[in-house]
């Protein structure tokens, strides 16, 4: 896309700055591969290409942790995206109740219109439908 515009590009042109060369390689000999969960972190080496992962990838891998508190991978392999199961419509008709302001938690009962509401909406009705 040579023909985007980039503010980058135009701001260096007019203040005489020089752009970097694209890249071919975004990985250094020195980067380590670092497994990470919310908690923990750990560095990954033994049968793994570093240049073959990106950041934020969903991967389980298989080893054991060396006494430098490295862990060895054996084998790994990442999560396939599944496919999303097709649902066929209801044959009946599913209603939800949204209701609020029953203040159970103040001290008055008001158990009995509960309970009047409950019986209204879980009994048969005899109207029929024209």
């Amino acid at each position: 896309m040579v023909l985007k515009p980039s503010i980058i590009k135009q701001i260096a042109t007019e203040n005489g700055f020089n752009l970097q060369p694209p890249r071919t390689r975004y990985v250094d000999p020195t980067d380590k591969l670092i497994l990470e969960e919310e908690s923990q972190r750990i560095e990954l080496n033994g049968n793994i290409d570093i240049n073959q992962f990106v950041t934020g990838i969903v991967i389980a891998v298989h080893g054991y942790e060396n006494d430098r508190g490295v862990f060895i991978v054996k084998d790994y392999c990442f999560k396939d995206l599944s496919i999303p199961k097709t649902l066929s419509p209801p044959k009946e008709d599913k209603y939800i109740l949204f209701a609020s302001g029953f203040l159970l938690s103040e001290s008055s009962v008001i158990f009995n219109q509960l309970e009047c509401l409950v019986n209204s909406l879980t009994q048969p009705t005899n109207i029929q439908s024209e």
